[in-house]
């Protein structure tokens, strides 16, 4: 049986789902429907339409033509601003939602981009990427018997099943968060993307494995993607409209070539990005890097978005040319600069919106910036980025 078939069947078992798999949606709209029926946000958004609205749209279930807006928030920006840094990374459920509803009423966006909860006592042991276990291996002692072994021993801690996922609470957040305000507004968990490392590596040995062994790899890769699935049902379990996966082996997509992407990552995360579209989730990847070069092989691998970093480290990245070589069905998050944000002007940052709104001439585009918003970013400036997107977005 495949892991997709395997994972379905797992959720449909589960107590409290409807007849159709989703918690929350009604008839053919299982997956992709409108909360309860209505379309109206009640979550203190002016906005006519509300956001779910509109990215229901743009993933291709309603219609609607208007600018769609949102905020990279991962990381301790809202919590520093709120002097609750404390919490980051170390709470769960109603602190952990508190915050982010806290934030998304001060700067109402189309959405709702939250980390994934970290429950004690694992928050002892993780550093929000991975589990503290490595094992000291070498690249050259690594082999794919040992790569079985260290998945099936959950040597790191990950391998979790979806009662176990909702029991540690790592999603509680994202479920009182669907229950205050989640029809008006989507949902979505980020983590980084199964297989981007091996735990029980170093970094220089994973890039030397890579190159010198890259069946381990991939197996490594299908192992971890499959284990992953479980995070993904409880998320939608607990109300995710969308998960982020910040995709990259070893950190960024560009440390290896399109030809290894190719040949060990491109048949596994076509699976991988199928299976969470049949767990009625929108599979969004965080392209980190360069991601021109590999542009053949992202319109391949099955997502629903792709977010891209603002140009940096020798790299342009201009929306609009990417919008013009990505799919069509598939949304593209822009890459407004949060370092602009952070230094920029209102008039500065107003510039850079018109400019980045070609890229909607040419398919789904959904204005937002980069990468996470930098500590000490000015509120105003946040504002003016929204406004300026909402209501001046075209030149």
């Amino acid at each position: 049986m495949s892991f997709r078939r395997k994972y379905a069947l797992e959720v449909k078992a589960l107590p409290g789902q409807c007849k159709e798999g989703a918690p929350r949606c009604k008839g053919s709209e299982v997956g992709r429907g409108v909360v309860g029926g209505s379309q109206r946000c009640t979550g203190g958004t002016n906005l006519n339409v509300s956001a779910r609205r509109k990215l229901r749209a743009l993933f291709g279930g309603v219609e609607y033509s208007g600018p769609v807006v949102c905020l990279h928030t991962w990381g301790t920006y809202p919590f520093k601003l709120l002097g609750k840094e404390r919490l980051w990374e170390r709470s769960t459920g109603a602190p952990l939602a508190d915050v982010y509803e806290e934030f998304w009423r001060m700067f109402p966006c189309d959405w709702l981009h939250v980390c994934e909860a970290i429950s004690p006592p694992q928050g002892e042991q993780r550093d929000g990427h991975r589990i503290a276990g490595r094992r000291g291996f070498g690249s050259s002692q690594l082999s794919l018997e040992a790569v079985n072994a260290w998945v099936q021993t959950n040597a790191d801690g990950l391998t979790v099943s979806i009662e176990e996922a909702l029991a540690m609470g790592l999603y509680d957040h994202v479920k009182i968060l669907f229950e205050r305000i989640g029809e008006g507004v989507m949902i979505t968990p980020n983590q980084e993307a199964p297989g981007s490392h091996m735990p029980m590596l170093s970094w220089e040995d994973e890039m030397l494995l890579i190159q010198e062994r890259p069946e381990i790899v991939e197996r490594f890769v299908r192992l971890d993607s499959r284990r992953f699935l479980s995070r993904v049902h409880a998320a939608r379990k607990c109300g995710a409209d969308c998960y982020i996966f910040s995709e990259g082996y070893g950190g960024a997509f560009d440390l290896t070539s399109p030809e290894q992407f190719r040949r060990v990552f491109l048949r596994a995360k076509q699976e991988f990005y199928g299976a969470v579209r049949d767990a009625g989730v929108h599979a969004i990847v965080y392209g980190l890097g360069n991601v021109l070069p590999y542009m053949d092989w992202i319109n391949q691998i099955g997502i629903d978005g792709l977010m891209i970093e603002e140009s940096k480290k020798g790299f342009v990245l201009d929306p609009a040319e990417i919008r013009m070589r990505l799919d069509p069905r598939v949304v593209l998050f822009g890459n407004l600069p949060s370092r602009l944000l952070l230094e920029g002007t209102p008039r500065e940052i107003e510039a850079e919106v018109h400019r980045q709104a070609r890229a909607r001439e040419h398919g789904k585009f959904v204005f937002m910036n980069g990468s996470p918003i930098c500590p000490g970013t000015p509120p105003a400036n946040i504002h003016a980025f929204l406004e300026c997107a909402r209501n001046g977005n075209r030149s």
